[in-house]
């Protein structure tokens, strides 16, 4: 049986849909007083922000969950951190170049937009997302 999401269950409904597709054979050692404990530090951390900082915080870790970093010894800069996958990196630099960074404030009158079908090309639709 494969789990199958429905936005018209209740959190019940989706829990026992998914609890019924993915057996536990065994139920891991939890420390309820450290969830509890981690749970209380995660929320006074995040209560102190406003929605902006929240939702720039929660970006973020998203970011650093998805685009896992290692640590690289460069002969001529030092140690910094790297994206572990290259084909990552190689997306991101291009899609870093792509920002448009105005110098002056009349600088939006010298773009010149073009259409391009993400589809179309194979790299496109991972820059676009």
């Amino acid at each position: 049986m494969s789990y199958s999401w429905d936005p018209k269950d209740d959190v019940e409904v989706q829990w026992q849909k998914w609890s019924e597709a993915n057996p536990v054979t065994e139920m891991p050692d939890v420390d309820f007083d450290m969830v509890k404990e981690q749970t209380i530090k995660d929320l006074q951390f995040v209560s102190q922000m406003d929605v902006k900082e929240y939702t720039l915080y929660q970006k973020w870790c998203e970011v650093q969950e998805r685009y896992p970093f290692v640590t690289v010894n460069d002969l001529w800069e030092g140690e910094t951190k790297v994206l572990e996958d290259e084909k990552q990196r190689r997306a991101i630099q291009e899609v870093k170049t792509n920002i448009w960074n105005p110098k002056n404030v009349d600088d939006y009158m010298k773009l010149e937009p073009e259409l391009i079908y993400a589809n179309k090309q194979d790299d496109l639709p991972e820059l676009w997302t």
